[in-house]
């Protein structure tokens, strides 16, 4: 007393049309070719929306990481604190990169220093939580937002990166490279009055990291 119709796209199941029931079985062929109709625009619909959602998606991503870009960084970095400044809510930030990364570059080759900092990015971000933002600022730099996370404890997060880094050689390419990195920190105050002036701290802070001597965290202060 009905029938199913699938929705496709470029010869892929996508979805299902289904009537189960039909006042009128005399007029089956009418039902159908409705439901024809129904189901071209609905497979249009769905394919459009895939679409646009890999475009946005490929917008935001870092192609060599999967990280999000710095362009997304600053979209969602900005929410975040107006909503931190609005609520009084905690709100830090790390800035981080790998020491001497053009010995590996000028040593092993370009291709070898990306697949350097893929490994880098996926280890990274096993160590964070779902609602914390790491993304790829350029080169070897990265950075991240944690909402809800005070100096002390974006400190600690800093930490537990420079330990797994520092941990476990990176096998890459047939070689075991030991990699380390410098890390800055900077929490919001009432001093700080831009999401900009946050992200320089944690740039100033990542300098004096570096000048000490790299290979350790540095946490802004004024």
């Amino acid at each position: 007393s009905g029938f199913r119709i699938r929705l496709l796209s470029q010869e892929v199941t996508i979805g299902l049309l289904e009537v189960a029931d039909m006042a009128f079985p005399e007029y089956t062929h009418k039902y159908l070719n409705l439901a024809l109709v129904m189901a071209r625009l609905s497979s249009m619909a769905m394919t459009n929306a895939r679409m646009f959602q890999q475009v946005e998606d490929a917008a935001n991503t870092d192609e060599l990481t999967g990280l999000s870009n710095r362009r997304f960084f600053f979209r969602t970095a900005l929410k975040e604190w107006e909503r931190a400044e609005r609520y009084e809510r905690f709100l830090s930030g790390i800035m981080f990169d790998i020491d001497h990364f053009k010995q590996i570059n000028d040593t092993y080759g370009h291709m070898t220093g990306d697949r350097v900092i893929a490994a880098l990015a996926s280890r990274c971000r096993k160590a964070l939580r779902s609602t914390d933002v790491l993304s790829r600022y350029g080169g070897d730099e990265f950075i991240v937002l944690l909402p809800e996370i005070d100096a002390f404890n974006a400190y600690q997060v800093a930490e537990r990166f420079l330990k797994d880094i520092r941990g476990m050689p990176f096998d890459v390419d047939g070689h075991s490279l030991n990699i380390t990195i410098s890390l800055g920190v900077a929490s919001l105050d009432k001093t700080c009055t831009s999401l900009d002036e946050l992200i320089n701290r944690c740039d100033e802070a990542l300098y004096v990291a570096k000048a000490k001597g790299r290979n350790q965290t540095f946490v802004w202060k004024p």
